[in-house]
């Protein structure tokens, strides 16, 4: 089961990695990538007429990354399959490398660098960060697996105000609803 603090740990591990892997392509697409292979450069005449793709292209990138981030930190669903989709998009770029042969080493680097991002989004880790957490006012419901002395695994559900040592963020199981203790005002489930 893993915490809250090594969810954390994986996001930043997966935006971090991404920012770099696409920072650096820009850069080495226009000073050694693909972009100098089939002949120009940043002062030729033949430059002007591709500067609407270029533009387009650094405008793509830009903007999805920016999505990405957004969608990470606000905890939004469609984040999760436009990460998959601009990554795989992304790993168009060094598989053409490597089939022009330019710059071997870097572009099965660099391909590596994004199968990796792939298969961290696929990990149980990043996905429980899109989990519509239900809160109840100040309180956050959280769900741990408990192994009872039957040898019997019980999932229990419990509110909390700030971080537990154990338990993960989860929603609001079907059939229940929400009921206040009078004297203590914490919430509860109840079964429907």
């Amino acid at each position: 089961m893993y915490k809250v603090k090594d969810l954390r740990v994986g996001v930043a591990v997966f935006l971090s990695v991404l920012l770099i892997a696409e920072i650096y392509f820009m850069v080495s697409f226009f000073t050694h990538g693909l972009f100098v292979r089939y002949g120009y450069s940043m002062g030729s005449l033949m430059f002007i007429p591709y500067l609407l793709v270029i533009l387009l292209l650094l405008s793509a990138i830009t903007i999805s990354t920016i999505l990405i981030f957004y969608g990470f930190f606000q905890r939004k669903e469609w984040t999760l399959i436009f990460s998959k989709l601009f990554v795989g998009w992304s790993m168009i770029w060094p598989i053409w490398g490597i089939l022009v042969g330019l710059n071997l080493v870097e572009q099965v680097i660099l391909l590596l660098i994004y199968l990796s991002l792939i298969l961290l989004l696929n990990t149980p880790l990043i996905k429980e960060h899109f989990v519509k957490v239900f809160r109840f006012g100040k309180y956050t419901l959280y769900k741990r697996d408990v192994e009872l002395k039957s040898g019997k695994r019980l999932t229990i559900y419990f509110f909390s105000e700030g971080t537990p040592k154990s338990g993960t963020p989860t929603t609001l199981p079907e059939g229940y609803k929400v009921e206040v203790n009078e004297r203590s005002k914490m919430p509860y489930l109840k079964k429907i």
